[in-house]
């Protein structure tokens, strides 16, 4: 993570806006405003761990897609 990086920190406000509630997380559990980290990879890609979720500990996505503002990160995440 780049700190001043402005698309790495609006992908994770986009990620915890969802009040840090994806599928299979605990409901009544108060999210943590750190739960995900984003950042660089390579020129075209981007990383997304998660804290909270050991099924994948890092998934890759393109950073076109992060840069489209047409892109639905939350919901890409959520599935």
């Amino acid at each position: 993570y780049a700190m001043g990086d402005p698309l790495v920190e609006q992908a994770m406000e986009l990620l915890l806006r969802e009040s840090g509630h994806y599928p299979g997380d605990n409901a009544d559990k108060i999210p943590d405003p750190e739960r995900f980290l984003v950042y660089w990879v390579s020129e075209s890609e981007h990383a997304i761990m998660d804290r909270e979720d050991r099924r994948d500990p890092k998934l890759t996505i393109l950073t076109s897609s992060l840069l489209n503002p047409q892109f639905c990160l939350e919901g890409w995440y959520s599935n």
